[in-house]
């Protein structure tokens, strides 16, 4: 397992500021201070209580130096003060201290340290120290029951609200197992949970999951249910997927003018999915004025972040000359993205390009690969053009364009492509 799935938002735990709270007052002016963006005023009253041996402000003071809060970053003096604090058995100083030494090193040394401290935070029932703990242990199991091990660690931090061991756990897919709420996958039981303790991002993806039937039921009505909270608590995913849903009348009555409000402040955030989804209502005139520039703009953007189909529809507004300049080079240029993406539409476009030598070198070779591979993707298209095509290649380039496809197949399976949100085929 990765080591960038170890959290490292070193936030101060709402339990430490109750304690924190009941302190002296010089504990109490620190707090005032940090709440207040006066970092260095907290530093001036937490070091003499850290100097004193007070472990949380020994803690504290680590932290400001950790996260560099009105100081410079300083992990050697951070790690003083956490090793200090960790020492009284201080349990965030414990799990911070564990994160420095892996920052520093990966190693297996650093990991043993590591390992040592997060022991030490989990045995007091910290979470974030035992969801680190699971992600260390689960990254070097071998047997089954060690990664059984591992993901108990990472149940526990979950339940106790650990969002990032929320995260884990929803990646990593538990089998699937229905349950009373018709949850059929571990990520959707997960994302349940902490979408009902109002995480808006969770809110999201339940949303999405009922939208789509994917380990949840399928349910529009609950997709709303969920969705709406986090769109309204600004959460740009959740503000597209609800525009999309008043797009397409998916939980609602279809209402375009709604969809392009919450499209364009999902859009004002930067979202992807949304600029794509909003760029087709201008070129159609739907829900707002028809405006092709401003749809090339969008569309521009969305693609420029990765996004297969505003990266095909960009293609293909290069080819039209439609909000932007006509250009078959940039055309091919932009279905060729998407294609390599696997989107079956862009491969059958930039297959055809490379048939006719449009934007493109002629080369029959690659025209028979894009449209085998969109065949393969289940593009009926697809398969009618390789059908056509191949009699007009020998044996051998048949052959060698089915072994790229094999490859081609190999690479992509083995990558995720990670695009967010709802995708509708376009």
């Amino acid at each position: 397992m990765e080591s960038n799935l170890f959290s490292r938002r070193l936030c101060v735990p709402s339990a430490l500021l109750l304690l924190l709270a009941a302190c002296q007052s010089a504990a109490q002016q620190g707090w005032k201070a940090w709440e207040r963006g006066e970092y260095n005023a907290a530093l001036q009253a937490w070091q003499p209580l850290a100097e004193e041996g007070d472990a949380q402000s020994q803690f504290l003071v680590g932290l400001i130096h950790d996260e560099g809060r009105g100081t410079a970053k300083d992990p050697a003096t951070a790690r003083e003060w956490y090793e200090r604090a960790a020492n009284q058995g201080h349990a965030a100083a414990q799990t911070n201290l564990g994160l420095l030494i892996l920052a520093k090193s990966d190693d297996a040394t650093a990991r043993a340290e590591a390992e040592c401290w997060f022991e030490l935070g989990a045995a007091q029932g910290f979470a974030p120290a035992q969801c680190n703990l699971g992600v260390l242990r689960y990254g070097r199991a071998e047997a089954e029951a060690e990664r059984e091990e591992a993901l108990d660690l990472l149940r526990l931090a979950a339940n106790a609200g650990d969002s990032k061991a929320r995260t884990i756990l929803t990646s990593l897919n538990g089998a699937p197992e229905a349950d009373r709420n018709g949850d059929t996958s571990e990520t959707a039981r997960w994302n349940r949970i902490a979408a009902a303790q109002g995480d808006n991002e969770a809110q999201t993806a339940l949303a999405v999951q009922h939208l789509t039937g994917d380990g949840a039921i399928q349910s529009d009505e609950a997709a709303l249910r969920w969705v709406v909270p986090a769109a309204e608590a600004g959460l740009a995913k959740a503000q597209f997927v609800l525009g999309w849903m008043y797009r397409h009348g998916r939980g609602v009555e279809r209402d375009d003018a709604l969809a392009a409000q919450w499209l364009e402040r999902a859009c004002e955030q930067d979202n992807a999915g949304a600029q794509a989804e909003l760029a087709l209502m201008h070129f159609k005139g739907t829900g707002v004025a028809r405006d092709d520039v401003r749809a090339g703009d969008l569309l521009g953007r969305a693609a420029a972040q990765g996004l297969a189909y505003a990266q095909k529809n960009l293609g293909q507004a290069y080819l039209r000359g439609q909000g932007v300049p006509q250009s078959d080079v940039d055309a091919a240029r932009w279905l060729g993205l998407a294609a390599r993406q696997g989107l079956a539409g862009a491969q059958v476009q930039l297959g055809a390009m490379h048939e006719r030598g449009r934007g493109v070198e002629r080369d029959l070779k690659q025209a028979l690969l894009w449209y085998s591979l969109a065949a393969e993707g289940g593009s009926q298209d697809g398969a009618v053009r390789r059908d056509a095509l191949a009699p007009q290649l020998s044996e051998a380039q048949r052959a060698a364009v089915a072994d790229s496809v094999r490859e081609w197949q190999a690479r992509h399976e083995a990558r995720t492509i990670a695009q967010g949100g709802v995708q509708p085929a376009r």
